[in-house]
């Protein structure tokens, strides 16, 4: 896994949409849990491949049994990887819900609701420190943070919340339903790049940041109809 601040292009293979595979998702996913950590991007995604050769071993033709155990030994424990991919889920959804009701309040013109009230919303269920020390979550956090770490893949974690919540997949997406999440992702992104709130001059997503399709990869953008629905 290789991309830099300047890029911002999300790595997929050729033909991704042909026959996507589990490895096609990891590579997503690593990229919206550490969008600006190469060396995460990499520890994880090796990882979570060298698990994926691991079970299917019967498979593999034997030429390919010495990569797989060279791997297997440089890869780290997959437990250590999802030890740390569980806190960034919970920092990173957050990011996803409040662009997605971001969104939906400029769509719909909803102009009493301030940008606070919104994070307010979403880091409510993390207000409180709660027993087993579970992360503590606040207003300062979410601006100084979170926001600006998981900015860049917003889209993509609005899309798949969209996926998982309203759809039931899992993350980021169901192997077939890999064209809409990314149709979802893309139309998210070119409405924050577009939107802006009426005390901010820039836009919601900054179009140098956000992670963007490769070129070669043609996907419809999805339309929203977005509910009215304001929060509390």
């Amino acid at each position: 896994m290789q991309n830099s601040r300047n890029s911002r292009i999300l790595l997929l293979r050729d033909g991704v949409l042909d026959c996507p595979s589990r490895l096609d998702l990891a590579a997503i996913e690593v990229q919206m849990a550490w969008p600006n950590d190469l060396v995460w991007q990499k520890r994880a995604y090796t990882a979570i491949v060298a698990e994926h050769m691991k079970q299917h071993l019967d498979e593999m033709p034997s030429a390919d049994y010495r990569a797989f155990y060279c791997l297997a030994t440089e890869a780290s424990p997959l437990a250590d990887v999802r030890k740390e991919w569980s806190e960034k889920f919970k920092r990173a959804s957050l990011v996803g819900h409040f662009l997605t009701d971001l969104l939906g309040c400029i769509s719909l013109h909803i102009d009493d609701v301030t940008m606070a009230n919104l994070i307010e919303r979403v880091i409510k269920p993390y207000r409180m420190k709660k027993d087993g020390g579970e992360l503590r979550i606040s207003l300062k956090t979410f601006q100084n943070q979170i926001w600006p770490e998981f900015r860049c893949v917003a889209h993509l974690w609005a899309a798949s919340l969209k996926a998982i919540e309203n759809e039931g997949q899992p993350f980021p997406c169901h192997l077939t339903k890999l064209r809409e999440f990314l149709a979802d992702a893309e139309a998210f992104r070119r409405l924050g790049e577009s939107s802006r709130t009426k005390q901010s001059p820039s836009t919601v997503l900054e179009p140098d940041e956000t992670f963007k399709l490769p070129p070669g990869l043609l996907v419809e953008p999805s339309v929203f109809d977005f509910e009215r629905n304001e929060p509390a």
